[in-house]
């Protein structure tokens, strides 16, 4: 039959904790980087959505100045 004795166990303990310290820090590292990777693909999403909104009211601007333009021609003739 084995005792422990408290500062036995604590040092053990700890000595375990030492030791799963580098995996836990590695699992932390590999989660970070594959939350990066995430985001950096959300990211790119975003971007490309802003580059065709942008285009859109670019377009939408274009178009609706256009018979704009001819309105306030042809009013100012009629007056």
């Amino acid at each position: 039959m084995s005792t422990y004795s408290i500062h036995s166990f604590g040092s053990h303990s700890q000595q375990q904790n030492d030791e799963d310290y580098p995996r836990y820090m590695n699992k932390g590292i590999y989660l970070i980087r594959e939350k990066n990777v995430v985001l950096d693909h959300v990211r790119r999403e975003v971007e490309i959505a802003i580059r065709a909104r942008n285009d859109f009211l670019a377009f939408m601007n274009h178009e609706m100045r256009t018979p704009m333009h001819a309105i306030t021609g042809l009013s100012s003739l009629i007056q």
